[in-house]
């Protein structure tokens, strides 16, 4: 993803409210920035919305909040003439998800009232 001023978007899919994911890239530049944003089934956003990630580090973790079925990264930049910002070997992982810890606490719970 190039960005010499303004910004590009990044779709993520197959996520959910209570979701944990990682997100990783490299990054060229002098002017830097990443934001998610969610919405929910009807194309709503759902709050909290936006979750900065400054790439300092080129990593960072998000939750998807309630309701949250469609993920946007947006990479924005303001650079001078002449400059741009790179983004490049992007990564999104889900490594948690709150929805599958209830779960199993609830199975749990159930196990130990047998």
């Amino acid at each position: 993803v190039e960005v010499t001023n303004g910004y590009k978007t990044v779709g993520i899919q197959n996520i959910k409210g209570g979701d944990w994911l990682a997100i990783g890239f490299d990054v060229k530049g002098k002017s830097a920035k990443i934001n998610t944003f969610y919405k929910d089934d009807k194309w709503k956003y759902v709050q909290p919305s936006i979750n900065l990630i400054y790439p300092d580090d080129g990593r960072g973790v998000v939750r998807v909040p309630d309701g949250g079925v469609r993920g946007t990264l947006v990479f924005s930049a303001k650079n001078r003439p002449g400059e741009k910002t790179v983004f490049d070997n992007i990564h999104v992982y889900r490594f948690a998800s709150e929805a599958n810890e209830h779960k199993n606490e609830a199975k749990e719970e159930k196990e130990r009232a047998k």
